[in-house]
C-alpha cells in the first residue's frame, strides 16, 4: 500500500534530484528516504529513479508518475497548513435574517454578546425561506431569526420572541385604508400581491390559500419578498397580506402606506430557531441575551411609538 511518507519523499528526491537534499527537507535520514523509495518502486513495480552515486534523474515512469501526485501533496500541504491556522481564529457563528424588522435592538444584543464570548467571529445572512431551508439543513446557519414556526427541518428549536399579526398593506388613499378592519369579502374583485409559496411562511401560505378559497374573484401577482412587495403596493399595482411588523415606520410617513388588520385576527409568530441538543457556547450565549433584550420593556420612547404604530 502506497504512503503518505513515501509520496512525501518522492516529490522531495524529484524536485531536488537528490537524495540527500530530501532527507534535508523532510527532516529525516537519508537512509529513510533510501527506505521510502524503494517500497514506493515496489508497490509500484516500476523504477522511478536512474542513480548512481554522483547522479539521480526521473526514469520516463517517474516523470509521469511525478506530474500526476505532486498536485496532491501540494493539495495535502495547503490542507493541513488551513487547518492548523483555522485553529487559531475565533469561532464562528452565523445568524440568518429573512428580513431586517426589529434590526434596533441588534447593537445592544451585539455589544454584550462580544463581551461574553470576545473570541467569536459574527457572519450575518439575509436569506429567504426557501434558502433558509437549505442553510439550516446543511448546518450553515447557527440561528435564525423568522416568522415561521418551523422550517419541516427535525433538528430545530423555535424560540417565539413576539407576536405579530397579518393585515393588509394599501395605499393610504385606497378604500380600505378608511376600515378598521379588512374580512375577505371586502377584497372581492381586487388584485393582490402573494408571497411565492417557496418563499413563505406556512401561516402566509395558507392563509393566501384561504383566501383564494373564499375569494375566488381576487386576481394575482407573485413576489419572492416583501421588499418587493412593497414597492408593487407603491406603484398600485395590487394590496398584499402581510405581517404587520413587515412594514416599517420609514414606508408607513415616508412612502403613505397603511397596514389594515385583518378580520378575523390571524397572528404569526416572530422568532429565533437554532438546532436542538446545542451546546455550543457560542449559540446558547446568543440566544439568551437575545431573549433577554426581547423580554426587556422599551426604555426609549420613540420605540415606544413605533410598536404602538406597528402593533
Amino acid at each position: 500500500m502506497v504512503t503518505i511518507q513515501q509520496l512525501n519523499c518522492f516529490v522531495e528526491v524529484a524536485r531536488n534530484l537528490s537524495f540527500a537534499r530530501a532527507a534535508e527537507n523532510l527532516f529525516i535520514s537519508q537512509p529513510a528516504v533510501t527506505h521510502h523509495i524503494r517500497a514506493l518502486e515496489a508497490e509500484l513495480e516500476c523504477k522511478l529513479f536512474e542513480r548512481d552515486r554522483q547522479h539521480v534523474e526521473l526514469t520516463p515512469a517517474g516523470n509521469r508518475f511525478y506530474l500526476e501526485v505532486v498536485d496532491v501533496i501540494d493539495q495535502l500541504d495547503r490542507a493541513t497548513a488551513l487547518l492548523r491556522s483555522n485553529a487559531l481564529l475565533p469561532e464562528v457563528i452565523n445568524i440568518g435574517f429573512e428580513n431586517t424588522i426589529e434590526i434596533y435592538k441588534l447593537p445592544g444584543i451585539l455589544e454584550e454578546y462580544v463581551k461574553n464570548v470576545p473570541n467569536i467571529r459574527i457572519h450575518f445572512h439575509g436569506v429567504n425561506l426557501g434558502e433558509a431551508i437549505k442553510m439550516f439543513n446543511s448546518n450553515k446557519l447557527d440561528v435564525l431569526f423568522t416568522t415561521c414556526k418551523t422550517i419541516n427541518v427535525p433538528e430545530e428549536k423555535f424560540y417565539p420572541l413576539f407576536t405579530g399579526h397579518f393585515c393588509c398593506i394599501v395605499q393610504a388613499d385606497d378604500p380600505l385604508a378608511k376600515k378598521r378592519t379588512v374580512r375577505f369579502e371586502d377584497l372581492e374583485n381586487r388584485t393582490m400581491i402573494f408571497a411565492e409559496k417557496k418563499s413563505c411562511a406556512p401561516e402566509m401560505a395558507a392563509l393566501q390559500r384561504q383566501l383564494h378559497l373564499r375569494v375566488p374573484s381576487v386576481k394575482v401577482h407573485f413576489s419572492t419578498s416583501a421588499h418587493y412587495s412593497i414597492p408593487m403596493v407603491e406603484s398600485g399595482l395590487g394590496i398584499i397580506l402581510m405581517p404587520n411588523f413587515l412594514l416599517t415606520p420609514h414606508q408607513r410617513t415616508t412612502r403613505k402606506l397603511i397596514p389594515v388588520p385583518l378580520e378575523p385576527k390571524a397572528e404569526v409568530p416572530f422568532g429565533i430557531m437554532v438546532h436542538k441538543d446545542v451546546q455550543s457556547k457560542r449559540i446558547s450565549e446568543f440566544l439568551r441575551i437575545t431573549r433577554k433584550y426581547y423580554a426587556q420593556k422599551e426604555d426609549c420612547r420613540m420605540m415606544q411609538k413605533m410598536k404602538k404604530d406597528l402593533y
